[in-house]
């Protein structure tokens, strides 16, 4: 019988795992992010937005850095860090 709970309980947490993840995701826009100090050689316009785009990373926010680096490459296309 006990069995049986741990692997119910088991389950039910690994169908909230995406709910708890998209959770994330809407939230992180609201997020406070650490500075970065990044080197890099693209256009001073988009350097805000690549250190922001690298302070996600290093806060976990993967789908907002990735339309981050896509934003900063649409501004400059030449910024191959970015990519």
């Amino acid at each position: 019988m006990k069995l049986r709970q741990l692997l119910v309980t088991v389950s039910a947490l690994v169908m909230l795992c995406p709910a708890v993840a998209l959770a994330h995701d809407e939230d992180e826009a609201k997020g406070k992010l650490g500075k970065v100090a990044f080197e890099n050689s693209c256009n001073p316009k988009v350097q805000p937005l690549l250190q922001r785009g690298v302070a996600m990373l290093h806060s976990f926010w993967y789908s907002a850095a990735e339309k981050t680096f896509r934003e900063v490459l649409a501004q400059d296309p030449t910024c191959a860090i970015a990519t």
